[in-house]
């Protein structure tokens, strides 16, 4: 997480020094939470740990929605990736570079700062527990 929160630091630093990087007041906030997130996103294959209730209990609700609003794709997808987290070993698929890839690409659609944001926070958690794999 301090990875991640020293990188939105020099870039709030350079822009306000040289004006390179627009940030508002919101693109930070959410900045930080993204970096809070995906920084502990990679011990989400951790029964019983916060990040994996969290996330657990975000995929029961996109299930849950999803059968309510008749989008069985996404109903689909959450209940695949709940099914896959109880399959998994910790530091095992969930500690590589290709999962930082897919779990942080939806944020490159909200904005590719924050794309940005969550790769540096995912690998900063990875490289602090010297598991990193492709």
């Amino acid at each position: 997480m301090y990875i991640g929160l020293a990188v939105l630091a020099v870039l709030y630093f350079l822009n306000q020094k040289y004006s390179l990087v627009i940030l508002t007041t919101q693109d930070i906030i959410f900045s930080i939470l993204i970096t809070m997130f995906f920084s502990r996103l990679p011990d989400q294959d951790i029964e019983g740990s916060t990040i994996n209730d969290i996330v657990n209990m975000a995929l029961v609700v996109v299930v849950i929605w999803a059968l309510l609003t008749s989008n069985v794709l996404y109903g689909i997808i959450a209940a695949l990736y709940i099914a896959f987290l109880q399959f998994i070993n910790h530091r095992g698929v969930v500690h590589s570079l290709g999962m930082a890839l897919i779990m942080s690409t939806p944020l490159y659609f909200i904005k590719p700062l924050f794309f940005i944001v969550g790769i540096v926070a995912y690998v900063g958690h990875l490289t602090s527990e010297n598991q990193f794999s492709i």
